[in-house]
């Protein structure tokens, strides 16, 4: 079953990826440098790889899956079969949505409006479960 349109989607709290642009502030500081801190700007060159497939950017929620996407060309598609729990943790720095996976892998999502992307996401997934 392949839709064009989520049921539902946000975007990542973050508003930037600190660690790609961290990342790239150190390697372009140590080019600026001139002093062969060659060192400096593989570091900062890793950093911003890490920042750019690891800091998602978006969450869509399908009919049957939850797809999130990072820097292109990672999206990450989690079937509704895999989902085992889903749960709001209240967490000192910050709310988050947890995805418990059949696997026992967990996933922590952090939409901009959390309550209803856990409102959508808890239909989409009742919806799946009672029809399969």
């Amino acid at each position: 079953m392949e839709e064009t349109n989520p049921l539902h989607w946000d975007r990542h709290k973050a508003a930037f990826n600190f660690p790609l642009l961290a990342g790239l502030a150190l390697a372009v500081i140590s080019l600026l440098s001139g002093d062969g801190g060659r060192f400096f700007l593989v570091i900062g060159l890793v950093l911003a790889v890490y920042g750019w497939f690891t800091q998602p950017s978006q969450y869509m929620v399908y009919a049957d899956r939850l797809v999130v996407t990072y820097g292109r060309p990672r999206v990450r598609h989690i079937p509704f079969h895999q989902v085992d729990q889903v749960e709001i943790l209240k967490i000192p720095i910050g709310d988050r949505l947890l995805v418990r996976l059949n696997t026992g892998r967990r996933l922590f999502l952090q939409p901009r409006d959390l309550d209803e992307f856990q409102v959508r996401f808890a239909e989409a997934l009742d919806s799946y479960r009672r029809q399969n």
